[in-house]
């Protein structure tokens, strides 16, 4: 509780013992997440996760764990991409003289703005890299939506099974 500021009732949701309904609650410091066979707190660093050998929470820690580990690569790619333009922007402005650079600037801005456009902004391209909180909740719901999606294709095919039987 101290690690996540969250209160005990909050914590309740994620009694196995106790019948709560699917929730996602949002907090200060922390998001509390109930969902199927996912039960987690997720704050800005890490997942805690009630202790299961339940396969399909085994399987979703491994899906959680490669997710956040490879968008940690990428978003350390990214970072390093902008540092690398801001440089170049920098040199570029050294090598041209800081009032050159500020005039060129302002000129370019002024002339969008008779256009009516609005100034050029440098996008580094590439997919966005969410927060570690949107990447850990999106995974935990992808897993639930897995385990729905698989339990009613196993009642369809059932009911499947039973309709040609009666035939």
């Amino acid at each position: 509780m101290r690690r996540t500021g969250l209160p005990a009732r909050d914590l309740r949701v994620l009694d196995p013992l106790l019948s709560y309904p699917s929730s996602i609650l949002g907090r200060e410091l922390a998001v509390v997440i109930n969902l199927e066979h996912v039960k987690a707190i997720v704050t800005a660093k890490e997942v805690f996760m009630p202790y299961s050998t339940n396969p399909l929470v085994v399987q979703f820690v491994r899906d959680l764990q490669h997710r956040i580990s490879s968008l940690q690569a990428l978003s350390t790619q990214q970072a390093g991409d902008r540092d690398e333009m801001e440089r170049e922007d920098k040199a570029e402005a050294s090598l041209s003289g800081p009032s050159q650079h500020a005039l060129r600037r302002r000129a370019s801005i002024s002339s969008n703005e008779r256009k009516g456009d609005t100034p050029e902004t440098s996008v580094v391209a590439g997919p966005k890299v969410l927060a570690f909180e949107f990447r850990a909740l999106e995974s935990c719901l992808e897993s639930a939506c897995g385990c729905l999606d698989s339990e009613v294709c196993v009642q369809f095919l059932l009911n499947m099974c039973y309709c040609i039987s009666k035939l």
